[in-house]
């Protein structure tokens, strides 16, 4: 399978209006971050709960998320409306915001719907490889059990990526839960996506660093977020279209027989 890096990089930067459609995103997210922070803060002050309590601290992070959460719906409803262009070859690649608000947040409530699906199966799943722990506490069954835990995590990430870009190819439910139609592409691209989130997660961190360390640079962190979103979206995109000509040539001489 080919993955065109170059493209992957510079897609962004060809299209004539990249900026405005970036900052109205970057925007979005860091307006979203900012009211979900100042809730947080505001509720946690005024019940008097220590920061350094996380079970507390969480609690006093969910009114926030939910207050944003449609904005959350529409920036995922945007990276659905990506996906589907790059899998399409649609040009412009970056979608515009023009007149396309209630698009991107339709497409993003149907996107959630199909994440919320999985992630009940996967907390199914990690619910009963829970259950060791009930009966053991020693340091080696907790290791096992954790390491279990973040292996099988990447693999859902990646399987939850190919329902994703089933659904934006045509946005059709329909292929979204056909777990044997994802189950396919999913054997043909999982060591790409895999390989993809792993340096996905090490260079946001690198860039997050240097971003944070430089006074100035931690005003761009919401535009070098969503710009790495970006380009990961594109390389998911590249795997998609990869796996699905793989399945589509092994297909052919079956037919010919």
């Amino acid at each position: 399978m080919k993955i065109d890096l170059k493209e992957a990089f510079t897609f962004v930067f060809k299209d004539e209006r990249w900026i405005p459609k970036v900052l109205i995103a970057a925007g979005l997210a860091f307006g979203a971050a900012i009211i979900s922070g100042i809730i947080k803060f505001t509720l946690m002050t005024t019940y008097h709960i220590d920061m350094h309590d996380s079970l507390n601290a969480l609690k006093m992070s969910l009114p926030g998320l939910i207050i944003t959460l449609p904005i959350s719906i529409l920036i995922y409803g945007y990276l659905i409306d990506l996906s589907h262009n790059l899998i399409n070859n649609i040009e412009p690649k970056l979608p515009g915001w023009s007149d396309n608000w209630g698009k991107f947040f339709l497409n993003g409530l149907k996107g959630y719907g199909v994440s919320i699906i999985y992630g009940i199966a996967i907390g199914i799943f990690y619910a009963f490889m829970c259950i060791p722990l009930c009966f053991k506490h020693d340091p080696v069954t907790i290791a096992i059990v954790l390491i279990l835990f973040l292996v099988s995590l990447l693999i859902f990430i990646a399987f939850t990526l190919v329902a994703f870009n089933s659904y934006a190819e045509d946005y059709s439910f329909g292929n979204a839960l056909n777990i044997k139609r994802v189950w396919q592409i999913f054997t043909k691209s999982y060591p790409y996506l895999i390989l993809i989130l792993l340096a996905k997660i090490v260079v946001v961190i690198l860039a997050l660093a240097i971003l944070i360390i430089s006074c100035i640079g931690i005003l761009l962190i919401p535009v070098a977020m969503f710009i790495s979103s970006l380009i990961s979206m594109n390389l998911y995109a590249q795997v998609y279209k990869g796996a699905l000509a793989e399945i589509n040539n092994s297909q052919i001489p079956q037919e010919q027989a």
